[in-house]
């Protein structure tokens, strides 16, 4: 907690939120009597260190109880107000936290980080050493700067050995390199493959791991997995290897294993001379689902024991991999090993991306329609254009200067008119290629009030023509009347589709209703007929109840493909009634410590089960009754609190396999 500039404390409200006064000396000797003032300045406000979470409810009592004035009081006192209301209950219907509780993984992946932190801590030194230290550190201040650099770039050495930038350089002579045995087979282009070469006498052959001195993401080397080999025509011997990466430079971080590498699709050919190393890769099929967990975390532990062991006996590092990584997306596929290091030529990664490059771009004959990023595009369809490529967005160009925030803007819907080519098809490019469309526009594009007045699906139609090239174009979308919009069954085809029912005038920057004749044109046929038959489709269905077959059959549709969910801190159930409403999920449980809040939310969310206590005493007590209690780390408080608690609501929670989506907060947010 920190003592604000503005006059308060963080995290403990004092009256409403605004600029206040300067708490009087009574306010502040309150705080510090609590707090390990380092210090203070009447005129500065400066640095007060951080507390625990316990330690702010204390100071929070402590404060209102004897420093704030009485109209700040209840809103620092009003927990002890409701639970002095309720005396005879004999609970606490508002109950303190309990501390956290952690699996093993979680509680290891917070001690590292930690423990690096009090480390630093700990060796901080106000005496004469310290300025003695400083002064040694600040003569080296040069070198260390690019040492320290290095290791921003490269990982530090006991995280990533093979990319160790302090690594010996080899002497300027190649080495020598000979064919493993005769010729395997041919490639498309007849060059001879062969199953493995021999550097300096070590083989190196299909489906080995190297290290090999190729420059890739601003490294010196690079890690390899061989896939085939062959001679090119002028006999330089090739080796086609595709990239692999560590586990640290993926979206994981620091968080996963310093030994373990992903495959990506990146793709080099190198010389074998160019071989630094070859290193010790297993790669590894895991098996995925809840039911293998416990399996592949025994696996795991052998498989950690296994390398400590060879590090003990001087063995050379043992790394594996399981994994297909893939940075645009962020995500991790399982390995196809049927498909690696065949050595006939094929690569599975290259021959992906020379089927992805042939379906990147083509225009049909007829110049009706044109392909582009796999996705056919016909005239009169709704596109999404990126903003950039038009005139009235090119707000980017403007200087923006430190601290302000540049709001990225929304694609521009637009109606595809026809196709401009200035040169032959074979040729053709979506550089080259332009692209005529009329344009339409958001709200806002109009003004700030218009934006927030209007539903966000809700656009204008104009008749502005513009000219594109087709690289602008960056997906497919529908536009509708409004009445046409509101018969539309299923939420999940809201997504991409709009609705306009005024015409935006760009010269005199009006707006006026669309016409009742006027009708909207796709390249599927007259959006306003389909809405008609959708219409009387579903008059013809209303049962003689007067209910419609098509909103129970939108919901169940919806309720097939949501996902389950759980709600952590549900408070009264906003966060989970948005993502139903928008088809996402299905709340069916929820933890809310708060009673009053968990009785808001059982009213907003009748069938699902809520659970009014602490969520560390729930995974506690879940992970006991699932088996896991090796894997579970709660502290002395959970386990005395967990006694006390009923284990019947334990029954209703989800078990392992059962839960697609955990969400938590906003607490507070109400229906």
């Amino acid at each position: 907690m920190y003592l604000d500039q503005l006059g308060f404390v963080r995290g403990v409200k004092f009256g409403v939120r605004k600029r206040l006064r300067t708490p009087s000396a009574k306010v502040f000797e309150a705080v510090a009597s609590y707090i390990d003032v380092k210090e203070y300045s009447r005129k500065s406000r400066t640095h007060v260190n951080k507390l625990e979470t316990s330690e702010n409810i204390t100071l929070c009592k402590k404060v209102s109880k004897s420093a704030v004035a009485k109209s700040e009081q209840p809103n620092l006192t009003r927990r002890n107000q409701i639970n002095e209301q309720n005396p005879e209950s004999g609970t606490n219907i508002n109950p303190k936290g309990a501390s956290v509780t952690t699996t093993r993984l979680i509680n290891r992946i917070w001690g590292e980080y930690y423990s690096n932190f009090v480390s630093r801590e700990s060796k901080r030194d106000n005496g004469p050493a310290t300025r003695k230290r400083k002064a040694c550190r600040d003569k080296t201040e040069g070198e260390k700067d690019v040492k320290i650099s290095k290791q921003k770039k490269y990982g530090s050495d006991d995280m990533w050995m093979p990319y160790c930038p302090f690594r010996k350089k080899r002497s300027g002579c190649r080495r020598k390199t000979r064919w493993d045995g005769e010729a395997i087979g041919v490639t498309s282009n007849g060059s001879a493959l062969y199953e493995g070469v021999f550097i300096s006498g070590s083989l190196v052959s299909i489906g080995s791991v190297v290290l090999v001195e190729k420059t890739h993401l601003n490294r010196d080397s690079s890690i390899c997995f061989v896939e085939y080999m062959f001679e090119a025509s002028n006999e330089r011997k090739i080796v086609h290897g595709r990239v692999m990466v560590g586990g640290f430079e993926t979206v994981l971080g620091n968080n996963a294993n310093k030994r373990e590498l992903c495959l990506t699709n990146d793709c080099i050919d190198f010389e074998p001379s160019e071989v630094i190393e070859s290193l010790v890769v297993k790669m590894k099929q895991t098996p995925w689902g809840y039911q293998h967990r416990k399996d592949n975390e025994d696996n795991d532990i052998d498989e950690r024991e296994r390398a400590e062991e060879r590090r003990m006996k001087g063995l050379a590092t043992e790394y594996f991999c399981r994994t297909l990584y893939c940075p645009e997306k962020g995500a991790f596929f399982s390995l196809k090993t049927g498909l690696m290091g065949l050595g006939s030529g094929y690569c599975h990664s290259c021959n992906a991306r020379v089927s992805h490059e042939k379906n990147d771009f083509t225009v049909c004959t007829s110049m009706k329609s044109f392909t582009y990023q796999g996705v056919q595009y016909n005239v009169l369809d709704f596109l999404y254009l990126s903003p950039q490529y038009l005139m009235e967005n090119q707000e980017g160009k403007k200087t923006v200067l430190n601290g302000q925030h540049q709001k990225p803007k929304a694609y521009v819907v637009c109606q595809l008119l026809g196709l401009e080519v200035s040169c032959s098809l074979k040729q053709s490019s979506p550089e080259s290629v332009k692209i005529k469309v009329q344009r339409f526009f958001r709200p806002e594009d109009i003004s700030a009030q218009n934006a927030y007045v209007s539903d966000i699906q809700e656009i204008y139609y104009s008749k502005k023509i513009e000219s594109v090239p087709v690289m602008a174009v960056e997906g497919r979308c529908e536009v509708r009347k409004k009445e046409d919009f509101e018969f539309m069954d299923s939420p999940y085809i809201y997504e991409h589709t709009f609705f306009c029912q005024f015409i935006y005038d760009v010269e005199n920057q009006s707006l006026e209703l669309l016409p009742s004749h006027f009708k909207l044109s796709s390249s599927k046929g007259s959006l306003g007929q389909k809405a008609a038959g959708r219409k009387t489709k579903k008059k013809q269905m209303i049962t003689k109840g007067g209910s419609a077959k098509t909103t129970n059959g939108g919901k169940e549709k919806a309720a097939i493909n949501a996902l389950t969910t759980l709600d952590i801190f549900a408070g009264c159930g906003g966060l989970s009634e948005g993502l139903e409403k928008s088809g996402v999920s299905v709340t069916k449980w929820a933890i809310e410590s708060e009673e009053t809040a968990a009785e808001s939310f059982k009213l907003n969310h009748p069938d699902a089960i809520t659970i009014v206590n602490d969520c560390n005493m729930v995974l506690r007590d879940i992970m006991m009754a699932n088996g896991d209690a090796n894997d579970c780390i709660p502290t002395s408080e959970v386990h005395s609190l967990a006694s006390k608690h009923d284990n019947k609501e334990i029954k209703h929670m989800p078990r392992p396999g059962e839960v697609d989506l955990i969400i938590g907060g906003p607490p507070c947010q109400a229906q």
